[in-house]
Order: structure tokens, then sequence, then C-alpha cells
């Protein structure tokens, strides 16, 4: 016989509705950087705390670790080391569709191509650094440009 126990139910917000985003940030940004010094800009704070967040905490982790890799070797993470895209959602601005006959996986890939080669470039072709900025393993960042170069 089996029975199902319900000892604890906990409601997690969605992220637009907590009212301790300053410091959810800062937590997520130091545990990603693993002890190196980085920090948001005011400019990058204000577009962060201005995103509508439909996501959860997983998108602020992606959102931030790209930013984190954009930044290379500067302390301070700026507005232009987001994504375009994502900066157009967090503004308001609709963001330009990919065409309709792309698919999208090609276009995250494509995406995805960008930064790492725009993370690459940022850290002389240094592969181990740039796999570790990308918050990726190596053999990884290997697969993923191996692939790129074939198609």
């Amino acid at each position: 016989m089996f029975y199902r126990l319900n000892g604890l139910s906990v409601r997690m917000p969605a992220l637009r509705e907590r009212t301790d985003m300053p410091e959810l940030v800062a937590s997520v940004l130091q545990s990603l950087v693993r002890g190196r010094s980085k920090r948001l800009d005011a400019d990058a704070m204000a577009l962060v705390m201005s995103h509508h967040w439909p996501g959860n905490v997983r998108e602020l982790h992606q959102v931030l670790r790209a930013a984190i890799a954009l930044s290379g070797g500067s302390e301070i993470v700026r507005r232009e080391h987001f994504d375009d895209c994502w900066v157009a959602t967090a503004i308001g601005t609709p963001a330009l569709e990919a065409p309709r006959a792309l698919g999208q996986s090609t276009v995250m890939a494509d995406v995805q191509n960008e930064l790492i080669h725009r993370t690459l470039a940022q850290l002389s072709g240094n592969r181990s650094q740039a796999a570790r900025a990308l918050g990726i393993s190596r053999a990884t960042l290997y697969r993923k440009l191996a692939r790129h170069n074939r198609g």
C-alpha cells in the first residue's frame, strides 16, 4: 500500500513579484563569478530591475552569465554587455523577429556561436578561459566550435 504525503508546499514567487531583487541579483552575480570582483553599474542594474522577468531564477542566471562572459576582464558589467535582444525586451522595445524560414534552433545556434566567438575574441582566443567564462566545459566548447565549422 502506498500513501502520498504532502507535508510541505512551497510557493516561489515569480522574479517580477520579488521584493529582494537587488540582493538576489548580487547573490547570483557572486555565485557566477566565483570570488572574482564583478559588479553591475547603475545603468545595468536599472535595466535588470526594469525587466518584466517572465521566467524564473534560471533566466536571471543565463542573462547574467552571458553578460559576465561578454564583460571579459572588466570588473564592471555594463548595459552593452547584455544581449541586444534581451535589452530590447527589458526596455519594452519589440525585438526583431527571426525570418520564418529559419528554424528556432538555427537562430539559437547562431546566437550561441556569436557569444562563443565574442568571448574568445575578448579572451585572446584562450579556449580554457572562454569555456570557464561561458560556464561550459572545454569539451563542450570544442564540440560547439566543431559543429559550427561543419555547418
